[in-house]
């Protein structure tokens, strides 16, 4: 137990300092803060009370093993040159999760299992038999860290990551992770032993998180499970003076108010029982309460809160509640100090005071603020102000519509299209998005603030419809309404069939259709880039990856593409697609639609037969800026992606990237022989009062 090794303590970015106090105060020798880590140094007995202690700490990870891969093979014999025998048997089972910063290994899951088959092979060459694989509960968690080509293998010793205290038994839809509530309990004033509240706790984090620290105790003492445990060296007697000396500090009370509330009772009821299983039922007083009327209850003390802020939260006008929150500190909570940690930089404007300090930090990949702010008495009341009278902003949507429907039934006419957009969210106070397909209309609803009621504003709503169809002389059925919006969040439309429509585009059809799906076939935003694909097309070789309705392959064949390969997972849209070439009389087998996962088909490409395309256009699915893991991203994954496909073009070859996730982060650096350029104000059309609603690249193979 004496002999002392390095080990790394990970966190999320901002809690570094913090957590670099906890572990020095458990003994940790030569801490070290990183990006989002803690370097340090202990023996067996730190690295069990880290686990126990911590409260802003996710993984304890000792290394292992260091070395230097330049590729894969450098990579698997580097794993294998660990004992792997001292570890685990072969009637044990493992997982490793892969961190790679590193245009070497691009795909973080191929790396992975390159590693993992190092290990297994080497067990089973010594004894005949081979560990398995559990992602859910493995004995033996391995991290896997590739930065450029340094690797470092470590041993997971925390098991399921260390904000899994083990309380939580409900929670809301976007709960804040424990960790991350333990950090910014330790960076507000709040010192463990004054009055506290969350005037908008969901399920009760903040508070509960805070009930421990007062009471000092550990989260380990509930959650009881460690990866060590499984550990081949796990000393039992070691772990149990750890948990006995946790046990020691427990204070069996405390002596101020901790208060919780919360407009929805359910969300108080899990609170209440997630508060019980930490053991702190008794310490936090829990009340069913809008936060603006409920009373503090201290005369002077810490408010805390993390109010909504993101599209997961039903919420219809985010920032008409951030204001109501800003009266609601200035009526109700005068000699407090208050936090409020949003993910809505633009909202938490609208609260209408000044902080006194903001932090920078992270909730999941959302960038947020905890904002501070200091209560006096007498900074008098604010009112929130009314919106604009329903009526006149209805006579000038009306009025909007109309012109801009005159306007650009003229242009269509003009340019032989009639599939656009007519009205773009031009008035703030109708956020509605109006397209005109051969006669039909689309209406998208979108967030915008507003003080309405839910009713109030679905009447709106439907007054709005009524509007549109009268302005631009449609009848009802012949209006598709999609909506997106928090507040009509469930709210279901008429049924009726869905409307087959041809829509003409130059010298293009495609067959679009509008019905309750969001899926009409015919994005009018890739107008543009259809045009350059006629243009770029003749005599080339074109690859439409995922093509969804082959709208890109019917102009890039009418353009006079030599050959076409059209790559689409879905069935249905595959079919649909082929439909589209035949409704312009494209056919024959140079001209291919091929139902298959598109980065199935992009892995099974070989650079090897030469150059197989001349012109090519990406447009991977949507992404909301939330990784979940085992499922691609464009932002993680269009680096190997786009290399893959320069590969297999030929010099000179050009691929257009086109994509609705706004916040891309294009690594050019890592594009082998290229040249990228961004065209997205070329390819977003003159409808488009958006000139956002994509993003797109020209990346031309400049090697060979």
């Amino acid at each position: 137990m004496a002999d002392s090794f390095d080990m790394i303590a990970k966190t999320f970015f901002g809690l570094e300092g913090v957590l670099a106090e906890e572990l020095t105060a458990l003994g940790a020798q030569d801490v070290q803060q990183g990006r989002r880590m803690c370097s340090l140094r202990g023996d067996l007995g730190l690295l069990y009370r880290a686990n126990v202690h911590c409260r802003t700490a996710v993984r304890i990870l000792k290394p292992i093993h260091t070395f230097t891969a330049g590729g894969e093979q450098e990579l698997y014999r580097g794993v294998g040159q660990v004992d792997w025998t001292a570890y685990l048997d072969a009637d044990v089972t493992l997982a490793i999760d892969p961190v790679v910063h590193s245009p070497v290994f691009s795909n973080s899951l191929y790396a992975a299992q390159l590693a993992k088959d190092a290990i297994v092979d080497q067990i089973r060459a010594a004894t005949g038999r081979r560990p398995s694989v559990d992602l859910a509960d493995p004995d033996l968690r391995i991290n896997l860290h590739i930065d450029h080509q340094r690797v470092t293998v470590y041993l997971d010793s925390s098991g399921d990551s260390l904000h899994k205290r083990g309380y939580r038994q409900g929670a809301g839809e976007a709960p804040i992770n424990e960790v991350l509530a333990a950090g910014i309990l330790r960076l507000s004033v709040w010192d463990g032993s004054t009055p506290l509240a969350d005037f908008m706790c969901g399920s009760g984090t903040f508070l509960i998180e805070a009930a421990l620290a007062a009471r000092s105790i550990a989260p380990g003492l509930i959650r009881g499970q460690f990866g060590y445990m499984r550990w081949k060296d796990f000393s039992q007697a070691a772990h149990e003076s750890v948990l006995a000396e946790a046990r020691r500090q427990v204070r069996p009370n405390i002596s101020f108010p901790i208060q919780g509330s919360d407009l929805d009772p359910r969300m108080i009821s899990a609170a209440q029982e997630n508060a019980r299983q930490a053991g702190v039922a008794e310490n936090i007083r829990w009340l069913v309460e809008n936060f603006e009327s409920v009373a503090a209850p201290a005369a002077a003390g810490t408010l805390i809160t993390n109010p909504p802020y993101d599209e997961r939260m039903k919420t219809a006008s985010i920032e008409a509640v951030y204001r109501r929150i800003g009266d609601a500190l200035k009526q109700h909570w005068a000699g407090h100090t208050a936090f409020i940690f949003s993910g809505n930089r633009e909202a938490a404007r609208h609260i209408g005071l000044r902080p006194s300090g903001r932090l920078r930090l992270f909730n999941g990949p959302i960038e947020c603020r905890l904002l501070k702010f200091e209560m006096f008495a007498g900074q008098g009341v604010a009112v929130a102000k009314r919106p604009a009278d329903g009526h006149d902003a209805r006579q000038a949507f009306a009025n909007r519509l109309g012109r801009m429907a005159r306007h650009w039934h003229r242009w269509a006419r003009r340019q032989n299209v009639n599939a656009y957009r007519l009205y773009d969210r031009d008035i703030p106070e109708v956020p509605l998005a109006v397209d005109w397909y051969a006669g039909h209309v689309l209406i998208t609803e979108y967030d915008r603030p507003h003080g309405r009621t839910q009713v109030e504003h679905r009447a709106w709503l439907e007054t709005l419809v009524t509007l549109i169809c009268e302005t631009l002389a449609v009848p009802r059925k012949s209006v598709a309404v999609h909506w997106q919006s928090a507040t009509s969040a469930g709210r279901r439309e008429p049924k009726h069939e869905t409307e087959r429509v041809e829509v003409v585009e130059g010298p293009l059809l495609f067959e679009a259709r509008l019905g309750p799906s969001s899926e009409t076939g015919l994005q009018p935003d890739r107008r543009v880039l259809r045009g350059k694909l006629w243009n770029d097309a003749p005599g080339t070789r074109f690859l439409n990856l995922f093509a969804r309705t082959g709208t890109a392959t019917v102009a890039a064949a009418a353009g006079g593409a030599a050959s076409t390969v059209s790559v689409e997972a879905s069935r249905s849209l595959t079919a649909w697609a082929k439909r589209n070439l035949r409704l312009n009389e494209i056919s024959g087998d140079l001209h291919r639609v091929v139902c298959q996962d598109p980065l199935e088909f992009v892995a099974q490409l070989n650079p090897a037969a030469g150059p197989q395309f001349d012109l090519a256009v990406v447009e991977p699915p949507g992404f909301d800026g939330k990784r979940r893991e085992g499922v691609w991203n464009v932002q993680d994954g269009h680096v190997d992606l786009i290399n893959r496909l320069l590969a297999c073009m030929l010099p000179g070859g050009q691929i257009y990237l086109v994509t609705t996730f706004r916040r891309l982060t294009l690594r050019e650096s890592l594009l082998r022989g290229a040249s990228v350029r961004e065209i997205t104000r070329q390819t977003v059309p003159p409808d488009f009062r958006n000139k956002k609603v994509h993003r797109s690249w020209s990346i031309v193979r400049t090697d060979g």
